[in-house]
């Protein structure tokens, strides 16, 4: 696997302050003739998204109506076969 480059790559900076980013690349900075710099709360490595991170369908709202929708319509078809029956 190639190695990704680093998310920053700064050069000359004063002050530098890097707080909550997440990337997918092995280092968060490279940094030359940087006088001061600040990372708080960075991550590195992460692959695509965290299970916990993704926001899938069923959490939604519009999942949350449809799968309603549909459990409704499982019940009402169920009712009716009973009541034929």
């Amino acid at each position: 696997m190639d190695k990704k480059k680093p998310m920053f790559d700064l050069e000359s900076c004063e002050d530098v302050d890097l707080q909550e980013n997440k990337t997918s690349s092995d280092s968060l900075v490279k940094a030359k003739n940087t006088k001061q710099l600040r990372a708080i709360r960075n991550e590195t490595g992460i692959n695509g998204t965290k299970a916990n991170d993704a926001i899938s369908w069923h959490n939604t709202l519009w999942g949350k109506v449809i799968l309603g929708l549909f459990i409704g319509g499982i019940l009402i078809v169920a009712r009716l076969l009973v009541e034929s029956a």
